[in-house]
Formats: C-alpha cells, structure tokens, sequence
C-alpha cells in the first residue's frame, strides 16, 4: 500500500508541476532560462556535440509537435479561425484582447519546456555511451557479491537493499522532476543523478538481494 501511495504522490507532484508550468510560469522566463541553461551547455560540451543536440532537438521536437499533429490539434482546439474572430463583437471581444493572448503566452512557455526537456534528453544520450561502459561492471559485482554470499551462507543486508531501493526510486523521482524543472540546470547534474542509481544499484540493491528458497 506504501509503494501506491508513494507512486500517487509522485505523479501528483509531477502533474502539479506540468499546472504550474503551464498556469504561471511566464513565456519570457521560460525562453531566459532555455538561453542560459544552452550556454551552460555550450560552455561543457564540444562544438559539434553541441550541433548534434541542436539538430536533434528541433527533429524530436517537429516530430512531436507537427508530424503528430498535436500543434494544429491544439490550435484548432483553443483558438478559432480568422472568420469567426472577424466576426466577434462586444463582449466577444473580450476573447482577442484578453483570453486568446494569454493562451498564446501558455502555448510558448510550454513549447519552451519541450524544447529544452528534448534537449536535456539529447544531453543525456552524449553520456549513454560512458554510462552503459560503467553500469556492466558495476552490475556485475553486484551479481558476484550476490553470488558469493549464497555460496559462503552470508545473509544478505535487508537495510542496505531496503534503503538503497528507495534511494534509486527516490533519485529516478528527482531525474524525471529535473527534466520538467522550469530551472536551468548544471550540464553535469542529469549524468551525474543516473551514475548515483546506476552505483547504488549494482553496489547495495543487486548485492543484497533477498535469497530464493
């Protein structure tokens, strides 16, 4: 029962973030910290990492938005057409002038965020190569201590498994909140979040796994 309500929660916490986001938030901050945070970037990785990230960012990002037809959806949704704005008078009014450029505002800050949501992803994929390279030895051992413990009658540690269980969901919660923070974030900061699970999983989770009977 623990374990679903932790997961409500977190996806309660997520949602809440994409509503302020997408409530509050206003564009012009969300396109500052988008500049800021590909400065930062542009300060760590090499030039032509960095077109590579560029490029596949707007590629994600036109597939996402204009091949799935979800912008024009959105657009048809929230917006009418220029007949029917044409048309609108008095009180109707108040739509051109107040409800339709606060919706153009939400609709920039959100394009803003799946931008440099897409191109943190990108960030994370120039380390993959690295990451993997350590997660199979690390992984390994953990299966070798594991091992060794079956073989030699140690019990495992209920503590360390216990805690670092809830030490690798609670940074995966952090990784997937940073991803959708409206913050600019360090360049090492993603990398970094996903060797701590990487380590804590194959030194303490995969090593103290409870015996099979």
């Amino acid at each position: 029962m623990n374990g679903k309500k932790g997961f409500f929660w977190a996806m309660m916490t997520l949602l809440l973030e994409g509503l302020i986001i997408a409530l509050l938030v206003p564009s012009s901050w969300m396109r500052e910290m988008a500049e800021m945070e590909y400065d930062w970037l542009d300060s760590v990785y090499t030039e032509s990492s960095m077109v590579w990230m560029r490029e596949k960012t707007l590629d994600w990002h036109y597939t996402l938005t204009r091949e799935t037809g979800l912008a024009d959806s959105l657009e048809w949704m929230f917006f009418p057409s220029e007949e029917a704005r044409a048309k609108e008078k008095g009180m109707a009014k108040l739509g051109e002038n107040l409800w339709f450029p606060y919706l153009e505002s939400r609709g920039e800050a959100l394009d803003d965020l799946v931008k440099i949501t897409l191109l943190r992803l990108t960030s994370i994929l120039i380390w993959a190569p690295l990451l993997f390279l350590i997660m199979v030895p690390v992984v390994f051992d953990g299966l070798m201590e594991r091992k060794i413990k079956q073989y030699t009658f140690k019990y495992p540690s209920p503590f360390l498994y216990r805690y670092g269980v809830r030490l690798v969901i609670t940074v995966s919660f952090l990784l997937f909140v940073c991803f959708l923070s409206p913050l600019p974030l360090p360049p090492m900061l993603l990398p970094l979040m996903i060797l701590t699970c990487i380590a804590v999983m194959g030194l303490t989770v995969i090593g103290n796994m409870p015996k099979r009977l």
